[in-house]
């Protein structure tokens, strides 16, 4: 709850894959290569380059946070593939 659900769907085969994350992730990526037919989808817990613009402007929310030693990070993410479907 209170995370990201994302996906995408390829309407040649009709199959659909979908990414739900926790909260702990504020973006999803998605990523297709250009010489490749191919799709990648990446859950992230901070903006693109976070330390340079947390370094350059604190108040931003960066998604930037401080970890203790010993102090676990938990998030998780969930990624299914849905069956073909009737196009």
């Amino acid at each position: 709850p209170g995370g990201i659900t994302s996906g995408v769907v390829d309407t040649a085969s009709g199959v659909a894959l979908r990414l739900e994350t926790s909260r702990a992730f504020g973006a999803i990526v998605v990523y297709t290569p250009p010489a490749h037919a191919a799709v990648s989808l990446e859950p992230r817990s901070t903006l693109l380059d976070a330390l340079t613009l947390a370094a350059a402007q604190p108040d931003l929310a960066t998604g930037v946070r401080s970890v203790e030693p010993g102090r676990p990070w938990r998030a998780w993410a969930r990624l299914s593939l849905q069956p073909p479907f009737e196009a």
